[in-house]
């Protein structure tokens, strides 16, 4: 049998990490950012087209991810292959799915179109499967989960890369084994809680605590190496400043009136409503932002009226303070309208800034990453939070802004990491901006200590809007 030769020598661990993966044939490899879990997937792929004659693999990784992709495996495998995006057109998918190539063709689709491509993907017959972040299929019951779950579901050959296996939600570890490795929990959500959940809350609907975790442990380390990157290096320090600010007295009162009443009057003309306790949640913080969407007689019609300048100030303030500094910086934001505002407020001060959020075309981000990693010009990019959480790196920056954040601990850890790739040798900072006694300031705090909101918003509104 011909003798896989590595490109780039791995490290015992990652050496360690795809003996396991071959051995045990579907397998997870859980290393924090900067720890090298792409070059060992990259591995997994040449050595098993090497020792079996594989040709046919799919990685399956975050949109704007692909050219991490096509620029590691050049790094690291020293094999003539073919690195193939997924074509765009069902005709075109239809075509590709017939092929059976001769030569290694490492195939690359994007979460969010497994479910649409899944026929087609089937019918290419791959050998075997990489998911990148598998903490997307966290959630069972997603179009992307079911489809990943459908696609490997006879398949020998699996591989899960993520650095959060299980970002403070041990319920999510289900659906992520679903997808890898279903034997090790099984295929019932329902059985899952029974075993390892104590429920209670809203209609018994909450996850109280857990129960059996040191046997959660074992069965998932029976599959997976976890490596930390304070195991093998030296981390960076990573600090938390959380920077309050005020709202005017014009925008407090439409807050309070929001908050009390449910209702906002902005002038004799325009209001805004939120009844329900979910959507109130969200008004109040994108209040914080500056913005209120305005009702209107025509459901079509998305009205957004700017109420407030203490974020936009603030946060430019810092920008221009960083990049006077001659230092990169990462501007998060949860609502696109906080995003195009300062994208605005920036090029009127002549500061180029490059964006990356959902109106970004799939095809441009690999370019926009680019240019931010390499090219001294652009000292600002605008980022999306769960756009820009997973599968990229702009380590060329060792600051980060949040303007504004959702209600996850998994988006937040996943984007601050972003600077933290092999490359970064600075400490790391990271601005939340948070306005003063406010639901923003409670997500912000709950968020730093390493709390997750997402799941639990239902039984904490109350308290956030305290």
């Amino acid at each position: 049998m011909a003798v896989y030769k590595f490109k780039t020598k791995p490290d015992p661990y990652q050496r360690d990490a795809l003996i396991r993966a071959i051995k045990l044939k579907r397998f997870g490899v859980f290393f924090q950012q900067r720890v090298g879990k792409t070059k060992t997937a990259i591995d997994f792929i040449g050595a098993l087209h090497v020792g079996k004659g594989f040709t046919r693999f799919i990685v399956s990784c975050p949109a704007g991810a692909e050219g991490v992709w096509s620029e590691q495996l050049k790094e690291h495998l020293g094999y003539s292959y073919s690195f193939v995006p997924l074509p765009q057109t069902d005709k075109a998918r239809a075509k590709f799915a017939d092929t059976r190539p001769d030569r290694l063709t490492i195939l690359c689709v994007s979460h969010d179109t497994l479910y649409t491509a899944l026929k087609h993907l089937q019918k290419w017959n791959p050998q075997a499967v990489i998911f990148d972040e598998i903490h997307a299929m966290k959630d069972p019951t997603t179009k992307r989960s079911r489809a990943a779950y459908k696609l490997v579901k006879d398949l020998d050959y699996v591989l899960g890369l993520t650095g959060t296996p299980i970002p403070k939600r041990p319920l999510d570890v289900f659906g992520i084994w679903k997808v890898l490795r279903p034997e090790v929990f099984g295929t019932s959500i329902t059985k899952f809680r029974d075993q390892y959940c104590i429920m209670g809350g809203f209609m018994g609907k909450e996850v109280i605590r857990y129960k059996n975790t040191s046997e959660l442990s074992r069965k998932i380390s029976e599959y997976s190496i976890r490596v930390l990157r304070k195991d093998i290096m030296e981390e960076p320090k990573v600090e938390y400043v959380v920077v309050p600010v005020d709202l005017e007295p014009s925008a407090r009162e439409l807050y309070n009136d929001l908050k009390k009443t449910f209702i906002a009057e902005l002038n004799e003309h325009e209001r805004v409503t939120a009844d329900v306790a979910g959507v109130r949640i969200m008004r109040l913080q994108q209040l914080c932002g500056g913005f209120l969407p305005v009702d209107s007689s025509d459901p079509d019609e998305k009205k957004l009226v700017q109420v407030s300048s203490a974020k936009k100030t603030l946060a430019l303030n810092l920008i221009q303070n960083i990049i006077e500094q001659d230092e990169k910086v990462v501007v998060f934001f949860r609502f696109v309208a906080e995003l195009e505002l300062m994208a605005n407020e920036l090029a009127k001060k002549g500061i180029p800034a490059l964006m990356l959020y959902g109106k970004t075309p799939k095809k441009s981000r690999d370019a926009i990453i680019s240019s931010f990693q390499n090219d001294s010009y652009y000292k600002v990019i605008l980022v999306q939070e769960h756009v820009g959480s997973m599968g990229i790196s702009l380590d060329a920056a060792h600051i980060n802004i949040y303007y504004s954040m959702t209600y996850s601990l998994l988006d937040f850890q996943q984007s601050r990491d972003r600077v933290m790739g092999r490359g970064q040798t600075k400490d790391v900072t990271n601005y939340l901006l948070a306005i003063r006694d406010s639901v923003d300031y409670k997500i912000v705090q709950t968020l730093k200590n390493d709390e997750d909101l997402s799941t639990s918003i239902s039984d904490k509104w109350r308290w956030l809007m305290d």
